[in-house]
């Protein structure tokens, strides 16, 4: 198949993680993939170059560049004539869906990586465009969510149920894998020694992922574990004062995250709304480290039984998770092995790469 990805950029964030991933994976298979962009000069561009997918920058300049970007984009899909075009997240979707009477023999497929959002917490902007993404929601021929509960909510909210298809994210298992070296050295970079209790979110600052609640959470152990570090990486993190005494490190982002799964003791993902299947949770559970995560999207059934789940929005339960979590790995039983071995087999990058395959090629199925 010839197939052009469309998404606004490939910056470090999950979803611009899966779409090149799948770029990457497609290409090995022997598919013919380009991706084509909003915005060039991403982080994760060198990650597909690597595996041979050629990137189409539109170089698009800002929101009041609407017609020179429209243009660019047409005369791209005049020149490419791709069978397949895989759109990912709002932007992109609409921008595929108000084309595609320009190029019917084009099969359109959307990308959905998210559950229930609350738009009343965002700019009125994209609550508009939201509805706009529903009306639309029957011009591609398959969409596919990450997320069981994705898929739930967008049937919920009127999306055509017959066309929506689950495909879990998948995690490099070779890439974030144990690491004591790295956990080591890292912490020793950090200022820490091998027994801080250390416990991290990695996200970007935004209403969906409950930096506030964590922070929350995070003054409650201390209550009980004075000793307790933590840590905020992802874009945005500059909105958040350290707190004395260094108990908060925040980072807009670190060249080297396998290294930061293994020198945490505890992931936590604090999503209140939104969270589809949560990459850093993935990441960090390939990396043998254990997570407490909020019942928000497919968390729940990410981690099995290996972790803690609490309602979302409620601090004081979070607080106590991660504290029943520090004690069991303070006394050494969790199942590491058990944890990663829980990723390889059931959210690996295979089971991604072939599951969207089929979603492609079913869409040329008469």
């Amino acid at each position: 198949m010839k197939i052009l990805i469309l998404l606004r950029a490939v910056s470090i964030g999950g979803a611009e993680r899966r779409a090149c991933l799948i770029a990457r994976g497609l290409r090995q298979s022997g598919h013919s993939v380009t991706l084509a962009v909003f915005y060039g000069g991403g982080t994760l561009e060198p990650l597909c170059a690597e595996a041979g997918v050629r990137l189409i920058d539109l170089q698009k300049r800002g929101r009041s560049d609407i017609a020179g970007f429209l243009l660019r984009y047409l005369r791209m899909m005049r020149q490419e004539r791709p069978e397949v075009v895989y759109s990912f997240l709002l932007g992109p979707n609409l921008l595929a869906a108000l084309t595609g009477f320009c190029f019917r023999r084009t099969r359109l497929v959307w990308a959905l990586c998210a559950s229930r959002m609350e738009w009343s917490r965002y700019e009125g902007l994209r609550r508009w465009l939201d509805r706009l993404e529903r009306l639309l929601s029957r011009i591609p021929r398959a969409i596919i969510s990450n997320s069981q509960a994705g898929r739930n909510d967008a049937v919920a909210a009127g999306y055509p149920a017959d066309r929506l298809r689950v495909v879990h994210n998948g995690f490099d298992t070779e890439y974030f894998r144990p690491d004591p070296v790295g956990r080591r050295h890292l912490r020793a970079d950090w200022g820490m020694d091998a027994s801080t209790p250390l416990f991290g979110l990695v996200g970007r600052f935004d209403p969906m992922k409950g930096h506030a609640v964590f922070l929350e959470a995070a003054a409650l152990c201390l209550n009980e574990l004075p000793a307790a570090r933590f840590i905020l990486i992802g874009t945005g993190a500059s909105r958040v004062e350290t707190g004395p005494g260094r108990r908060i490190i925040q980072l807009d982002h670190h060249p080297d995250m396998p290294a930061v799964y293994n020198a945490l003791d505890v992931l936590v993902s604090a999503s209140v709304f939104g969270e589809g299947l949560s990459n850093a949770v993935g990441e960090a559970m390939a990396s043998g480290t254990p997570c407490v995560v909020t019942d928000v999207g497919d968390s729940a059934l990410l981690i099995g039984d290996y972790g803690q789940v609490v309602a979302p929005s409620d601090p004081a339960a979070l607080a106590a998770a991660m504290l029943r979590l520090w004690r069991q790995v303070d006394a050494g039983t969790i199942d590491r092995a058990g944890l990663r071995a829980r990723i390889v087999r059931h959210f690996g990058l295979a089971a991604m790469i072939a599951g969207t395959e089929a979603v492609l090629r079913s869409t040329g199925e008469t």
